[in-house]
């Protein structure tokens, strides 16, 4: 029996989980050539992951069978839609997980060279910038305001 069936199984209501964290859509694109400077490369079809390290933990935390709210924002675009997609699809808490409308969501571009490694990109989104995060008391929840 795998632990994700052991959580489903015991007999007790799901372990509870609140991450605080980013969302990125990561761009893939793999080549077998090394990058030059100044030089255009081809390379492999372009993948379209979701990540971030707040969105990748309270993905692993619900497909290990906890129940996950995910606080964070997005932007008002396609990778926000994208994001709201998939943390849903995995049956993730999303009251928390704000649009702002005025900041794009998260991109990284993985660019990976067979021989040489990685390189990466990262156009951070404005995420939690001007958003100050309180927490009152269990009874009155969480609160974003503006500062």
């Amino acid at each position: 029996m795998s632990p994700r069936d052991k959580l489903k199984t015991n007999g007790r209501s799901k372990p509870r989980v609140v991450v605080v964290g980013g969302y990125n859509a990561d761009l893939l694109i793999r080549c077998e050539t090394p990058l030059v400077a100044g030089k255009s490369l081809v390379g492999g079809p372009m993948q379209i992951y979701g990540g971030g390290r707040g969105a990748n933990c309270a993905v692993a935390a619900a497909r290990a069978g906890c129940a996950v709210a995910f606080v964070g924002a997005y932007g008002r675009d396609g990778f926000g839609g994208m994001a709201l997609s998939q943390l849903a699809g995995e049956s993730i808490d999303l009251d928390y997980f704000f649009e702002l409308p005025h900041v794009k969501t998260g991109t990284s571009l993985s660019l990976i060279e067979a021989g040489t490694g990685k390189h990466f990109l990262i156009a951070p989104s404005r995420r939690m910038t001007g958003l100050h995060l309180k927490w009152s008391t269990p009874r009155e929840g969480l609160f974003f305001r503006r500062i």
